[in-house]
């Protein structure tokens, strides 16, 4: 059988479509419509997916959804987002999905989503306990104990990204002082624009460091320091196995992980000093395999009359 996995990042979706072992058989993205409101996002989505599934002549048995903000697991639907998507909160979006694709759809944060996969398959594969810090257009995460995922009571587990830092930098959830306020990709380009004047991408950063632009490389270093405190302090309170790094900003992994984990050593407990801080394996497509394999997952369990919810599936099994 077929899986589909999308990813709805607040630039891009991506969208690939798995066998049973989450191999990708193809793949594609396209611009995230961020403005336009759940169903033409999810539209979009569909289309691609129609599109990669008639390139390969198979049909789908289910379909899986990387979603920002806070997904309750259940239902499909969010209870609360950031302002990067127009008209996101409160939306049924397994309904919507199902609607549009005419299969069984589960959806769930991206965080989430991120480090099932690299618990299946990645970085994270044979951990009881790790933690997911990714950081992209936003910063999300997930925690993985005892080889299950952590929701929590309202589906907010793992929402990292709003862990309070320090400072009064706007967060796009209304907050000020928050993580995603200093260390994701939007972030990293307000602070260099306010150092020098000049409008850039977050990406752009990391090149102009790159380069040797020693704006660009302090706003990555302070960017990486409080990243690396967060990374510790949630080490410390969770104990995981592992700690996994993903999302686009750390394509910037050689500019940013020596100087994460050099400020995560210093808040360690004793303990924890050899926990591997470590970049995830399948990097841009962790989001829509995780989806794929949450969707896998709860198919063939229903299927087996098994449990009726993946919230207990142990990832190592």
């Amino acid at each position: 059988m077929s899986w589909a996995g999308i990813d709805i990042g607040g630039t891009k979706t991506h969208v690939v479509i798995c066998d049973d072992e989450l191999r990708i058989l193809a793949a594609t993205r396209a611009p995230t419509p961020v403005e336009a409101g759940a169903r033409v996002i999810l539209a979009e989505a569909a289309r691609l997916t129609q599109e990669l599934l008639t390139t390969l002549g198979l049909p789908v048995a289910a379909a899986g959804v990387g979603a920002a903000g806070v997904v309750d697991p259940e239902t499909g639907a969010v209870a609360s987002s950031t302002s990067t998507f127009s008209g996101w909160s409160g939306k049924p979006l397994r309904a919507i999905t199902e609607e549009l694709l005419g299969v069984p759809a589960i959806v769930d944060n991206d965080g989430n989503a991120a480090l099932y996969a690299e618990a299946k398959i990645g970085a994270a594969a044979g951990a009881s306990h790790a933690l997911a810090v990714v950081v992209g257009t936003g910063v999300g995460g997930a925690v993985l104990s005892d080889g299950r995922l952590i929701h929590g009571r309202h589906g907010a587990a793992g929402e990292f990204g709003h862990l309070p830092v320090g400072g009064d930098a706007a967060c796009p959830c209304g907050g000020r002082g928050h993580l995603e306020s200093v260390a994701a990709g939007p972030a990293l380009a307000r602070a260099y624009t306010a150092l020098t004047g000049v409008s850039v991408t977050g990406s752009e950063v990391a090149s102009l460091a790159r380069a040797g632009d020693r704006d660009a490389a302090a706003v990555l270093d302070h960017a990486a320091a409080v990243l690396g405190r967060a990374v510790a302090g949630l080490a410390n309170a969770l104990d995981p196995d592992v700690v996994v790094l993903g999302g686009g900003v750390l394509d910037a992994a050689d500019l940013l992980l020596a100087p994460l984990r050099a400020a995560a050593a210093e808040h360690l407990l004793p303990p924890l000093r050899d926990l591997p801080i470590v970049r995830a394996r399948l990097g841009s497509d962790a989001v829509a395999v995780g989806a794929a394999a949450l969707a896998r997952d709860h198919r063939m369990r229903r299927a087996a009359h098994e449990a009726p919810s993946y919230l207990g599936e142990e990832t190592h099994a």
